[in-house]
């Protein structure tokens, strides 16, 4: 109360009254200004029927019927003294111009006071043609006094009514934040755009009802919604002048560095702008880290400077953070900015500063050795080269330097182009005539040279006094330099010419005559220029993600491009991209609240970071979002117009035909006579719907679009035709939707139907009218879904790979549905991507590939390796696919941890293929994971995850703190939200367990899962509020769609007993000990072991000890004292157990009680361990992993081959090529198809079981199976099918254990040495485990038995 107090009493002493009728400090974007004291003519007292608008835009307001005109007062008290326009609260009322508020942001101020609350009354009220209210300030006060504020059909917040009848100024914005004297009241949750008909001061509708009794001295209106800065210089001007206590206060602005600032000098110096309405200001300022801020480091200062330097010198690679107060006065606003990481030139032992040490750099070395001479080998700077030095040059051999290996290096040669080279830049040239994205990407250009060297090059658009070092971007055709150069033959072009979307980068020598070396960036067409410029960017440093996931990009000194000519393209896939999908608790309520809450959705700011984004990628596809919280794309007329100029083809989701969005725009949309829009039912509709799309066609059609055809419903269901069978509705779609779609593109697009890109997707029931011989225009690309879970469902057969149009994929990399979502995190393996994309391109899906990315974070690294597999098929195969997580790494936190990363996130995405964290709590009738077998199943993969996350960290620990925020966005929080997330489910599945055994450790695990639940809230706080200064708030939901898997599962508690119980069970059992005391056999072979728990019961600690029988019994702990439980683990010394079959026992005495458990030993005199290399039976079953296979033996034309990081505990095998044809007969599969041989010892003959674990992929095509034949030895082979038709219960198991689990029977007619053979049938079939005998239930399947 003081402290404002005071804050009014020196502000009364800085304004002087003069001030109260200064202008408004605000007037960009202003559409209405009503000021009572700008009223003239008008006597005290007296009605008043036209109140002028001050904005100049002639918004007046006007009432020229007597008698419900509102009264002019020339001074208010409680005004300051001003006047006002007083409503009596029975009749008076105004009315403004419809177009008021015509656009899709505004901010609205008032000043006012209400007389009473206790009934509705509209101060401000703006309605549709029905009457309802679009725009309001109002009393509601149908049960208790509330004050609302309201923007659009569905958007608005109410707050209890100020009860003082006082003063009040009432501010909000079109994003539906109200505010009260300054003070926020939140923003609504749900909004929408619709802008109102009519619009009028003081009542309801037009003078209908719910009269406003007060007085109103100013209403302002802007069309847009002004910054946090602007509000409040608003606000302050409103309530200075009269005199209200607000919180709007003059606050200090224009902050150097300005925030968010990265690589910035650490010995940069802190500026900032003062309020123009304080004279004199005394700051207090604020500085530190994110750990220390905020430290007082300067108080009473006059100066509008601070150096940091001076106090406590910056570090480098470091957020600080900073805040300026104006004493007695305001607060000001939090700013950071980061610091320059130390300078990254060459390794030290890149002699020559090529990114890479290598032979030229020994070369260098010896010669510099040889010489005598003293330069950069001197890498110990020792004085001298002698023989440390290549010795320190040997231990970095081929180690890749700080920077991608490439085209640009840091020391110059002759011959070469300097970027920035000692202080000198290069210019870059666009033609101002060369296309809008041509000169969007050299402005990025100039801003990423900007980010790695620190001075920012100039872009020029004309040639004239150009000299020095240029980079010449343009089109071909479309840049009068690019052209002359090609036309000169000074740059090459004949492998441009007419090529889609291919650049090539080339040094060139003396260009022109003022110009002594120049960069050509050439592309073939105006995606191929921008590419080009692109991949230069990203070659120099600048990570595709460098603003979607914070990567920083490290200082250089020197940017240096090779001499020669660097060409890529054209892509493998003509259309690549992305859909922006299931936006509801991620980028929608982000860019609503947090990034552009000025356009109130996922708008036109937020998707020029979109489209910028796919360019760094090389894409050039959108679907965006469609989800009914947002906006439709085309209701922002920017958007498509923003769409052109980064040449991003548009087009819409697989449920959404010729651009339209249906859950948006359907129920919005107003035939063109006014009429009803009717059912979305084409059998009863079908002129209407045809109006609909066409409008859009039409509107449109001056862009590059991709038509989606066909008809759905209007979101993700079955085409409506009311009692129409699928057979007619095939007819239909053929004979009426097809015709009429392709008519209104031959009208508005181009005559010629079949020039114009259209896909139509199969996709779920879809596909079912698709497969009753549905005959789709030619032309018309066929895109193939996926199952929603990252198996495609079917592609072309021989007659589809005829098509014109081609075809291809629609891939989820994040899904909502049946049988379950997976929106948080993203966990599908790149191995994945990879067998299932490659084949698809195998069978000519090369026209669009289109990737569900859902919010696009956290699909960071997926979504680039698909990008970049479209962009170029072949840099990736099956036995490298790990290299690209290690590039990725090493591009985004360089080379140090590369190879630690890229192992990391390899076996995160095997735990996610076994079961994604979203599925931990959904199994269908699958097998769960086994709390008693395999040594604990369970905990097997709680540790496993653990483990995971330990490394993580570490490395995150480790990196330096710029790269940090990057890591935890892409690599440690999925990681920790994996883990926890299956902590929290798993180790509430033991507390269940446990307490049905009355272990009172139950409690503990309910504890950990609680513990594992609260941690993935704060990690996700973290991740939203913290990581980049809370740049990314509201991105990250940890329970999208609320559903239970995210919630606090059911833990089982118990209720101890008085004193100390034991009880011991041991694995493989239920029951305590002695009803179940054997342990599982132990062989000589696997040399496996076993656990045996002692728990207690009661609430009273004991002591336990444990004797084993014989000496070649080993146990890992022998006493202990039990709180909770312990786990022993049993071994045995093989090099004492007697041969043949031995049994002992394990003694365990506590708490008043001595068990015994038994065991027995495995140990035969023949074979021996060392004279078997192969798989062994064991416990009565055999494991193998797939890739471990004991010999392989090629077929014609194809061979079974290794996937590698593919399978849920190792790698996988498949056959390629995956186009060689099904063999379906016994003897042709003998004679010719591919075979994978495995070496099995079977201790039981007999009837014997084969379980084949495959990856659940589905046939290739309509003319495959999903089939391999099997046999022991010489038997005849077994064909076994296991394909499973989409939503039934097997493929629901299938997809969330990640394993479609085949089994055959065959009879063994000698125990002994056996081959199992496995043959190709159909190609698409991927193994990754195989079983034989009867193993016990687990989700995994046992261990590998091999000879160990």
């Amino acid at each position: 109360m003081f402290k404002n107090i005071i804050k009014g009493i020196l502000i009364s002493q800085i304004f002087c009254c003069s001030l109260l009728f200064a202008s408004l400090p605000v007037a960009e974007g202003l559409v209405l200004h009503l000021d009572a004291h700008s009223i003239t003519g008008v006597s005290d007292g007296s009605p008043l029927g036209f109140w002028a608008d001050l904005s100049g835009v002639g918004n007046h307001a006007v009432q020229a019927t007597a008698g419900v005109q509102p009264v002019y007062r020339a001074a208010a008290a409680s005004f300051h003294g001003l006047p006002v326009v007083h409503f009596d609260g029975l009749n008076d009322w105004m009315t403004l111009p419809s177009t008021t508020v015509s656009a899709g942001s505004f901010t609205a101020f008032a000043v006012a006071r209400y007389e009473l609350i206790s009934r509705n009354q509209y101060l401000m009220a703006g309605q549709n043609g029905s009457g309802d209210n679009r725009i309001r300030f109002a009393v509601e006060a149908s049960s208790s006094p509330v004050f609302e504020y309201r923007a659009g059909s569905s958007g608005w917040k109410e707050i209890t009514a100020p009860a003082d009848l006082k003063v009040h100024l009432f501010a909000m914005t079109s994003v539906v934040e109200g505010f009260l004297d300054g003070v926020s009241l939140g923003r609504a949750t749900n909004t929408s755009s619709e802008y109102p008909a009519a619009f009028n001061i003081g009542s309801y509708n037009r003078g209908q009802k719910d009269f406003f009794a007060g007085d109103l001295a100013e209403l302002i209106i802007f069309n847009r919604v002004l910054s946090r800065d602007e509000q409040s210089k608003v606000g302050f001007y409103l309530g200075t002048k009269y005199g209200l206590n607000t919180a709007y206060v003059p606050t200090v602005h224009s902050p150097v560095p300005p925030d968010g600032s990265r690589n910035v000098s650490v010995d940069a110096g802190l500026r900032w702008q003062p309020p123009a309405e304080v004279e004199n200001p005394v700051y207090n300022v604020y500085f530190g880290t994110a750990e220390t801020f905020p430290v007082l480091v300067s108080q009473g200062q006059t100066e509008s400077a601070f150096d940091p330097f001076g106090s406590d010198p910056m570090q480098p690679a470091q957020v600080y953070l900073w805040r300026v107060d104006i004493e007695g006065i305001s607060e000001g606003a939090v700013w950071s900015f980061t610091t320059r990481s130390p300078t990254v030139g060459s390794l030290e032992a890149d002699i020559n500063e090529d990114s890479i040490v290598d032979i030229q750099d020994l070369s260098l070395t010896a010669q510099e050795w040889l010489e005598s001479s003293v330069g950069p080998a001197d890498i110990d700077k020792s004085g001298k080269v002698d023989y440390a030095d290549c010795s320190h040059l040997s231990s970095a051999w081929k180690k890749e330097g700080p920077f991608p290996a490439g085209y640009v290096i840091s020391r110059y040669n002759a011959g070469d182009f300097k970027i920035a080279y000692e202080g000198e830049i290069a210019a870059i040239y666009v033609d101002g005539g060369d296309y809008a994205v041509c000169q969007i990407a050299a402005d990025c250009l100039a801003n990423d040279i900007e980010l790695a060297c620190g001075t920012k090059p100039a872009v020029v658009h004309s040639t004239d006094g150009l000299s020095g070092s240029v980079i010449f971007i343009g089109t071909l055709g479309h840049s009068a330099a690019v052209d002359a150069l090609a036309g000169s033959g000074k740059i090459h072009v004949s492998d441009l010419t007419g090529q889609w979307e291919t650049f090539a980068l080339e040094v060139v020598d003396n260009p022109m005559a003022s110009v002594e070396r120049g960069l050509v960036i050439a592309g073939s067409d105006r995606r191929g220029t921008a590419y080009g410029v692109f991949d230069l960017s990203e070659t120099m440093g600048v990570s595709p993600w460098f603003w979607w996931a914070d990567v920083p990009v490290l200082h250089r000194e020197r940017l240096v491009v090779r001499a020669g000519r660097y060409k890529q393209g054209p892509p493998s896939v003509k259309y690549r991209g992305i859909f922006i999908n299931d936006e509801d608790w991620g980028l929608h309520p982000w860019a609503r609240k947090t990034y552009a809450p000025e356009d109130g959705y996922i708008g036109p700011k937020t998707y020029r970071k979109v489209f910028e984004l796919l360019l760094r990628l090389k894409a050039n596809h959108l679907w965006p979002a469609m989800h009914d919280c947002t906006k439709a794309f085309n209701a922002f007329e920017d958007n498509k117009v923003i769409a052109e100029q980064y040449a991003i083809v548009m087009g819409s989701s697989h449920c959404e035909q010729m651009l339209r969005n249906n859950v948006w725009e359907w129920n919005r949309w107003t035939p063109s006579d006014g009429s009803s829009r009717g059912n979305w039912d084409w059998c009863t509709n079908s002129a209407k719907i045809t109006e609909y799309w066409e409008e859009r066609v039409k509107t449109n059609a001056p862009y590059e679009n991709i038509y989606t055809t066909g008809m759905r419903g209007i979101h993700d269901s079955g085409m409506p035709c009311s009692g129409a069978s699928n057979g007619q509705k095939v007819q239909i779609m053929q004979g009426q939707i097809f015709p009429a779609q392709r008519q209104m593109l031959a009208e508005w697009v181009h005559p010629d139907p079949r020039t114009v890109p259209q896909i139509f997707c199969p996709y779920k029931e879809v596909l079912d009218l698709y497969n009753l011989n549905m005959q789709v225009p030619d032309d018309i690309t066929l895109v193939w879904p996926d199952d929603n879970h990252g198996y495609i469902r079917r592609l072309s057969n021989s007659a589809e790979r005829g098509r014109g149009g081609r075809s291809g994929v629609y891939y989820h990399l994040s899904y909502w549905g049946s049988p379950h979502d997976y929106l948080w995190l993203c966990s599908t393996p790149p191995a994945l991507i990879w067998e299932e994309m490659k084949k698809a391109y195998d069978y000519t899906a090369d026209r669009v590939w289109i990737f569900n990315v859902g919010d696009i974070k956290p699909a960071e690294i997926c979504m680039e390796f698909a990008l970049r597999m479209a962009w170029d098929i072949d840099q990736y195969d099956h036995t490298n696919i790990q290299t690209y997580l290690e590039q990725w790494a090493r591009r985004q936190f360089g080379p140090e941890y590369k190879e630690q990363i890229a192992e990391i996130l390899a076996d995160y995405y095997r735990l996610g293929q076994t079961r994604k964290p979203e599925h931990m709590a959904t199994y269908a009738s699958g097998e769960e994971f086994s709390l008693i077998h395999y040594g604990d199943e369970t905990q097997r993969r709680i540790e496993a995850y653990k483990d995971l996350e330990a490394r993580a960290d570490a490395i995150y620990q480790s990196l330096p703190a710029i790269f940090r925020d990057a890591f935890y966005q892409t690599i440690l929080y999925p990681i920790r939200g994996a883990s926890l997330m299956n902590q929290k489910i798993l180790y509430a599945k033991k507390s269940v367990a446990y307490a049905s055994q009355g272990r009172v450790s139950a409690n503990e695990y309910a504890a950990m899962a609680e513990a594992a639940y609260n941690q993935i809230l704060a990690e996700t706080d973290y991740y939203n509020n913290k990581t980049a200064n809370g740049k990314w708030r509201h991105i990250m939901s940890c329970k999208p769609r609320g559903l239970a898997v995210f919630e606090m599962p059911s833990v089982g508690t118990v209720e101890p007993v008085s004193g100390s119980s034991m009880g011991v069970i041991v694995e493989g059992q239920t029951s305590e000990v002695p009803a179940a005391s054997s342990l599982p056999t132990f062989d000589v072979f696997t040399k496996n072991r076993h656990f045996i728990d002692i728990f207690n019961k009661g609430d009273t600690e004991f002591v336990w000890a444990a004797v084993p029988s014989a000496g070649w019994i080993r146990l890992e702990q022998t006493s202990g004292t039990v709180k909770g439980q312990d786990r022993i683990w049993v071994s045995l010394d093989w090099a004492q157990v007697p041969l043949g079959e031995s049994s002992g026992s394990i003694e365990i005495s506590g708490a008043g009680r001595t068990l015994a458990v038994h065991l027995a030993a495995f140990n035969p005199e023949s074979p021996r361990p060392e004279e078997w290399k192969g798989f062994v039976q064991s416990n009565g079953f055999v494991s193998i992993e797939a890739e471990h296979y004991s010999r392989k033996t090629a077929g014609s034309g194809a061979s079974w081959e290794t996937i590698k990081t593919l399978g849920r505990s190792g790698d996988t095998m498949t056959v390629f090529p995956t186009t060689v044809p099904s063999r379906t007969h016994i003897s042709d599969v003998q004679a010719n198809s591919p075979c994978l041989e495995y070496q099995v010892y079977l201790w039981d003959a007999g009837v014997q079981k084969v379980k084949v674990y495959c990856i659940p992929t589905h046939a290739i095509t309509s003319e495959h199976g999903l089939r391999y034949a099997v046999a022991f030895d010489e038997q005849t082979p077994q064909i076994i099918g296991y394909d499973t038709a989409e939503w039934s219960s097997q493929w629901t198991v299938n997809v969330l254990q990640g394993a479609a689990v085949s089994e055959s029977t065959h009879t063994v007619s000698a125990a002994g040495r056996h081959t199992l053979k496995i043959w190709m049938v159909d190609a698409g079939v991927v193994i990754d485990k195989i079983v034989i005998g009867n193993a016990p239930a687990g989700h995994m399947g046992p261990p590998e038995t091999t000879v160990r």
